[in-house]
């Protein structure tokens, strides 16, 4: 019989602790390009009804310009990492555009600033949103009662802003696996097309990997995971959890090939020419891989200078 034909799609209970749907997509269209995400239930998951445990959220933030994209795998051993990945994205979204919000501070003029203040403003905004997701998990346990570790997820953040002189500035966090790049889309991609902006967190064991947690508030540790870049063009930022990442890249070795990311882009092509594409999203993360079962969530930056490649 066909694979396919054997997995069941059963719903989730919508009226259990911490329910969420089990998909979700959307998009936002900002003047320098389009946001996008979705995040799908995985076959295992869905064959015995349990939650997806993903997670996105994406923004837009006028006044200073910055792009917003955040993504959290929940770990598959945790009882309520479905409720851990939808705190940990939500307060990353909310602690950053509230600091941008705020005019006593600088982090709105990141746009405007030197290139060492915006490195040093970026890397405070992911800090707090760092601190408030860690913060969010705690007071989660204290009020339902929970263990800290039954929330456990991975996250991954994505800052992009326009400058005056028409450059880009990136910022990027990484606790965890999927991936977290740069990509130029052009017909015959050089080097410069693919620029990771992670390192995925692996263990000894197939799908071993780190959670957020207390130590990476560590001064040492957050500035490993943190990486900043600023290009003269616009590139596409694309974020991923593993459920993505392990079947288009096998390895993390794999991720450094730039003939995985020009296949990936081929089979991203249709969906992001859609008239809805964000829902297009979604159905496209339905892609069979044998053996790779996983939830899958991605987000990405569409900026307009790149949407015809």
């Amino acid at each position: 019989p066909d694979p396919k034909s054997l997995w069941q799609n059963l719903p989730s209970d919508q009226n259990g602790p911490f329910a969420k749907p089990d998909s979700a997509h959307a998009e936002q269209t900002t003047p320098q390009g389009r946001l996008l995400a979705a995040r799908q239930r995985g076959r295992s998951h869905a064959h015995v009804g349990s939650y997806c445990d993903d997670d996105y959220r994406i923004a837009y933030h006028a006044a200073s310009g910055l792009h917003l994209l955040t993504v959290a795998d929940g770990a598959g051993s945790a009882q309520y990492a479905r409720y851990g990945s939808q705190l940990a994205v939500e307060a990353v979204k909310n602690t950053i555009c509230a600091l941008l919000d705020d005019p006593n501070k600088p982090h709105h003029k990141l746009a405007h600033t030197t290139a060492e203040n915006r490195d040093t403003i970026c890397r405070d905004l992911i800090y707090y949103a760092l601190r408030a997701a860690l913060e969010a998990h705690r007071d989660a346990a204290r009020t339902h009662k929970l263990d800290l570790k039954s929330l456990s997820c991975t996250l991954l953040i994505g800052l992009a802003v326009p400058l005056p002189d028409g450059s880009w500035h990136y910022a990027a966090y990484q606790i965890g696996d999927g991936a977290i790049a740069l990509w130029q889309a052009t017909p015959v991609p050089t080097e410069d097309a693919l620029i990771l902006l992670g390192i995925a967190d692996s263990g000894v064991y197939s799908g071993e990997t780190q959670f957020l947690s207390a130590a990476q508030l560590d001064e040492t540790d957050l500035n490993r995971r943190i990486f900043q870049k600023t290009r003269e063009l616009p590139y596409h930022m694309v974020l991923m959890t593993d459920g993505v990442s392990d079947p288009k890249f096998e390895t993390d070795a794999g991720l450094k090939l730039l003939m995985h990311w020009q296949l990936l882009w081929q089979d991203l092509a249709t969906p992001l020419a859609a008239p809805a594409p964000d829902a297009a999203l979604l159905d496209w993360l339905d892609f069979w891989s044998r053996g790779n079962h996983d939830d899958r969530t991605i987000a990405l930056l569409i900026p307009n200078d790149q949407e015809r490649s």
